[in-house]
């Protein structure tokens, strides 16, 4: 059939499109797309009698029609355009025949029409015959795919489960039957569907579940049969399913390819209830693990989230009644994936033995789905579980909470048995209370023996409402009504304590606990419960620590009075002294020495050893110190008052075997002369060197049948310190006695020129350390020089001589480096004076004098014998001598004469402030540090 181009051909395809409609359902549908109107007016015209016949101008006509009818067969007038591809495209077009018409026979363009993707090649014109021939074996094999394709629609309808069929190449779903719609939320208008198919899961949503689908399509694609369980997204809701997929593959003629036929059934139940069970039970084994129970629940919440889906917290309360985060998982939802809002789908109360411990919440719940809205058993499922997740974490830390507080109980009750103090204890029971009860500030008062009183002991916190040093037990207040015999108080107020509990022993109150926390912060009952047996624990130790108190003051005031309260004063000799006793538990010690003078000249020193410790020790010591001390004032020597004192001792008690040294120092001439009952030797360490001194040894007190004790000499120069000290300081468990004496002649060596109380506390800190596992006595002597004097003549070039030979005297003289340095520009100031204003320049005398007073410091004197011009009244750059000297000196005075002027001053024994050593975690703080004047002290410069 021939029609001309215009109207014509407009009417003729207006007509093959409306026979569409009356079309029978056995008769293939050919779509004809040729821009060449005579050409397809030609074709249509002779395939209508045999199909139904649509015709297109163009792709988008071609498109349009392939969008809204089952095309059986295309016939194409070009390639060009690359329409053939878009329909390929399409799941709709993609297995449909495609034959192209071409005007040449040649092979070329038979060659270059196959490569385009064209089924054959038609040549036009042709007769009706030739063009129907052609045609034939495309129409045969369209018709046997809409057989196919009815059939397997047919097949599909009829079958109870969800069926679909898959293109192989492609991964587009051809048709599917309802259930398999309904199943993955896919609408049976929208067939077929090409993809991205959207209930498959992304791999950013659910990784897990991306990863298995990929596996099992790629096992798929190698296998003619199989079976699989994947989890899907619901398309509409998002919601997981399992789906249990059986395929088969199935052979397409028309492509040469392959298709299956996929059977899929819903097994989300089944597969939610075997992870829920897991679920319970990996719960209940990481909740009676050992070990923090956040921790713990950090392990768990990840689980929950990935059986239940969704972001899963729990929250607990704190014991100010505030909620925190302990655990959470986390899941990224895109925005529009799903239809959950932010907020939580679901809360779940962690209900404990007394009242609510938190919260476990569930937001983005993905409960199991087949439809839009959903079965109510899979969401009441996953609701029970969460419920029954819920008790089993409340259960959890219920029994946390009863073992910390038992863990917690019995550490106060550990650091209360140890604790020596009052002070101790109570830092002990405000520690505890603050770390069990988590409150913001506990105190601890102690009542007076007066019954009156309450004096605050140890606070510790941020509270503003307790913390008054005094208290009456009369007066208002929540801590003295505790203390008057009321028992505990629970004061309302959320301001000021919470709790107030006495401390009791039987029926007597020993102090108060006080206890207050921000916030709303009442003690719930269990907490008051902990507070209660924390306060009973305390209120024993508290009796305790009253009874040690009293022991240590008693034991400070005997070692008080059986050591020297000062040492004296002696312009030769420089003392520094310190006694600490044992870390034992407050007790005197039974080590001691003693300094006092017996002549102008003569200074005696000694140390001793009594055996033993505490009271009985001290008691001993006592008496052996009045009996040596008695025999060298009346001046025996040191080995006839050893001998006297060994007499004594055999009397005595506890005294044999104690260990004593006497020494006798003469500061004029330097001679020293000792004698030891069993004692370890004096070291001396000077300008010529560090030594044990030979000699003088004997037995120990008390022991028979020993040699006469007998005496050591030896002279000693300026600048030399003598030091005694008990075996406390020397000795360590485990290693040998030389060690140690080896040990403190190096640090004694190294440390000589220092001042008294430097060498004093270098020894403490290297020799001694931290370790006073023993009483420690130790007295150092530093003898120091004869006065200085020097006459020079009125000349500034004698200067530095004679700067040279004052630091020298006072590095002699154990004076620090800034007491020498200000002696030094103190006397080069005055002496620079006198050569000014006494001699304007003549020749003249002056005279200078430096000696050590009795209390340490140094005097200095200069004199001429010239006559004082009258300061200028504008002095410039010059004239301020006598203001350095003020600014460096004390006790500066000016004393003119006739004769002469005399310039006084003083330069203080001044030395770096001596660091105070702590001698111990468990000794006392009564220990005693002699070494600048006053009382209980000696010069130390």
């Amino acid at each position: 059939m021939t029609t001309a181009p215009g109207a014509e051909d407009a009417t003729a395809d207006a007509g093959h499109q409306e026979q569409v409609a009356g079309a029978g359902a056995d008769r293939p549908i050919v779509l004809v797309v040729d821009d060449d109107p005579r050409r397809r007016s030609l074709v249509a015209s002779l395939l209508d009698p045999h199909c139904t016949v649509l015709v297109g101008h163009d792709g988008a006509d071609a498109l349009e029609v392939v969008g809204r009818h089952a095309v059986d067969v295309l016939v194409l007038g070009s390639t060009r355009s690359g329409l053939l591809t878009e329909l390929r495209a399409r799941p709709a077009s993609a297995a449909v025949p495609a034959i192209l018409l071409t005007c040449r026979a040649e092979e070329d363009a038979v060659l270059q029409g196959l490569q385009s993707g064209v089924d054959d090649l038609l040549s036009v014109p042709s007769s009706a015959h030739g063009v129907l021939t052609g045609l034939r074996s495309a129409l045969d094999v369209a018709r046997s795919d809409h057989l196919d394709r009815a059939w397997r629609s047919a097949v599909l309808a009829a079958s109870q489960e969800g069926c679909c069929v898959v293109d192989g190449a492609r991964g587009a779903i051809v048709s599917a039957n309802a259930a398999a719609t309904d199943l993955l939320g896919l609408q049976p208008e929208d067939l077929p569907f090409g993809p991205p198919l959207p209930f498959l899961p992304a791999a950013e949503e659910d990784p897990e579940g991306s990863a298995m689908v990929e596996s099992a399509w790629t096992r798929a694609s190698t296998e003619e049969r199989g079976r699989a369980v994947v989890p899907l997204r619901h398309a509409t809701t998002r919601a997981r399913i399992w789906v249990s997929i059986s395929y088969i593959a199935l052979p397409d003629r028309s492509r040469g390819g392959r298709s299956y036929l996929a059977t899929l059934h819903d097994v989300t139940a089944a597969r939610r209830a075997t992870e829920r069970d897991a679920l319970l039970a990996r719960a209940a084994a990481l909740l009676t693990e050992p070990g923090p129970l956040t921790e713990r629940l950090r392990q768990l919440i990840p689980i929950i989230a990935r059986v239940l889906g969704g972001r899963v917290a729990v929250e607990l309360r704190g014991p100010d009644g505030r909620s925190a985060p302990v655990a959470a998982a986390p899941v990224d939802r895109q925005a529009g994936n799903g239809n959950r809002q932010d907020g939580d789908d679901l809360v779940v109360p962690l209900v404990g033995t007394d009242r609510v411990l938190g919260t476990l919440r569930f937001a983005g719940l993905d409960f199991a789905t087949t439809s839009d809205t959903g079965p109510a058993e899979g969401s009441r499922a996953d609701v029970d579980v969460a419920e029954l997740l819920a008790r089993r974490i409340a259960a959890a830390v219920d029994a946390d909470r009863v073992a910390e507080r038992a863990a917690r109980l019995h550490e106060v009750t550990t650091a209360l048995a140890s604790a020596g103090t009052l002070i101790e204890t109570a830092r002990a029971l405000v520690d505890g209370v603050q770390r069990a009860l988590a409150t913001s500030t506990a105190t601890v008062y102690a009542l007076d023996p007066d019954g009156v009183h309450l004096h605050l002991v140890h606070r510790d916190g941020e509270g503003t409402a307790s913390g008054e040093p005094v208290l009456r037990v009369d007066g208002p207040g929540a801590v003295a009504r505790a203390a008057s015999g009321h028992g505990p108080v629970w004061p309302p107020t959320s301001t000021g304590p919470v709790a107030a509990i006495p401390l009791t022993v039987g029926e007597r109150v020993v102090g108060v606990l006080a206890v207050e926390r921000s916030g709303s912060g009442h003690l719930l009952p269990d907490e008051r419960e902990l507070a209660a047996m924390l306060a009973g624990q305390a209120a024993q130790a508290f009796e305790r620590a009253a009874l040690a108190d009293q022991r240590w003051q008693l034991a400070r005031a005997l070692q008080r009075a059986l050591l020297p309260s000062s040492l004296p004063a002696f312009a030769q000799l420089a003392l520094a002294a310190h006694y600490e006793p044992a870390q034992r538990e407050f007790e005197a010690g039974g080590d001691w020495y003693d300094v006092f003078a017996l002549g102008p000249a003569r200074v005696a020193l000694v140390v001793g050893d009594v055996v033993g410790q505490g009271p009985t020790a001290a008691a001993v010591m006592g008496q052996l110190r009045s009996v040596v001390s008695a025999y060298l004032h009346d001046g025996h020597s040191p080995a006839q008052a050893l001998e006297g004192l060994d007499r004594t001792a055999r009397r005595i008690p506890g005294a044999r075997g104690s260990t004593a040294l006497c020494l006798i120092v003469d500061t004029d001439s330097g001679d020293v002369a000792w004698s030891a009952a069993g004692h370890l030797p004096p070291l001396l360490a000077g300008p010529d060197g560090t030594r044990f001194a030979h000699g003088g040894e004997g037995a120990l007190l008390g022991v028979s049948g020993r040699a006469p004790y007998c005496e050591g000499h030896e002279t000693v120069v300026a600048g030399t310190t003598i030091a005694l000290y008990t075996d406390g300081l020397v000795e360590r468990r485990g290693q040998v006695v030389d060690d140690g004496l080896q040990r403190f002649a190096a640090v004694a060596e190294r440390g000589h020129q220092r001042p008294s109380g430097e060498l004093l506390d270098l020894l403490l800190a290297e020799v001694l350390g931290s370790d006073t596992g023993d009483d420690v006595a130790l007295v150092l002597a530093r003898l120091v020089p004869r006065p200085l004097e020097r006459s020079l003549d009125a000349d500034p070039l004698l200067l530095p001589g004679l700067r040279h030979d004052v630091h020298a005297w006072a590095v002699t003289a154990g004076m620090s480096e800034d007491g020498a340095d200000d002696l030094q520009l103190a006397l080069s100031e005055a002496v620079t004076n006198c050569v000014e204003h006494a001699y304007a320049g003549g020749t003249g005398e002056i005279r200078c004098r430096v000696h050590r007073t009795a209390d340490g410091a140094v005097e200095a004197s200069v004199q001429d014998f010239g006559a004082w011009r009258p300061p200028p009244a504008d002095p410039g750059y010059r004239g301020r001598g006598l203001a350095v000297i003020h600014t460096l000196a004390e006790h500066v005075e000016l004393h003119p004469t006739s004769q002469g002027t005399t310039i006084v001053f003083r330069v203080p024994a001044t030395t770096e402030p001596l660091a105070q050593r702590t001698p111990g975690s468990g000794a006392p703080q009564w220990w005693t540090r002699q070494e600048t004047p006053g009382p209980g002290t000696v010069p130390g410069c």
